[in-house]
Order: C-alpha cells, then sequence, then structure tokens
C-alpha cells in the first residue's frame, strides 16, 4: 500500500520537519477534496483525481494513486468515475498506514 523507500527518499530529499508539514498538507488537502469529489455532479473531477494522484504517488501512497488514476481515465473516457466511498476508505487507509510508519521510522 505505501512504498516506504519513495517516503524515506523524501525524507532524506526534505528533511523530517518539512516531511512532516507535506503530509500534514496532503492530507488536509486530500480530504477537502475527497468531500468535494463527493458531491454529487461534482465539476472537474478528473483535475481533481489527478492533483491527489500526483500528490500521493510523491508520498508514496500506491494504491491511493492507482484508484484516482483509474477514476480519472474512466471520467476521462466518459464513463462513471470512481465510488467516493472506495475513495475515502482507501484514504483512510492509507493516512493510517503513513501516519504509524512515519512514527515507527522516526523512533529508530
Amino acid at each position: 500500500m505505501i512504498d516506504w523507500a519513495r517516503v524515506d527518499a523524501l525524507r532524506q530529499d526534505v528533511g523530517e520537519a518539512d516531511l512532516a508539514e507535506v503530509v500534514t498538507l496532503f492530507l488536509s488537502e486530500t480530504e477537502e477534496t475527497l468531500e468535494r469529489l463527493a458531491r454529487p455532479g461534482a465539476a472537474r473531477a478528473p483535475d481533481m483525481l489527478h492533483a491527489v494522484k500526483g500528490s500521493a504517488l510523491g508520498l508514496g501512497l500506491r494504491d491511493l494513486a492507482r484508484l484516482c488514476a483509474q477514476g480519472e481515465a474512466d471520467l476521462t473516457r466518459g464513463e462513471r468515475g470512481p465510488d467516493p466511498a472506495a475513495l475515502r476508505t482507501c484514504f483512510v487507509q492509507s493516512r493510517r498506514l503513513l501516519l504509524a510508519g512515519l512514527a515507527d521510522r522516526a523512533i529508530r
């Protein structure tokens, strides 16, 4: 679910404090985006999914990125987009694993 090599590389690139800031910002913005996507007739949904996908990839959240990529492709083809509940579930699971893993790695 999480590419820890990517997370560790990002930590080395930006440092521990900036990584915490990046994670906090990502979680907050993604929470807001998922709320907007869950609204009926969400405008610009492919663009929102694209943005979440890119950020998720940057943080190593592979499953969330894959789900967003599939939804983006479906919407672009005029098909039904991703299930908002599935996106939320994946996000919540990814957030839990990411935060637990970051805490575990900080202890070492």
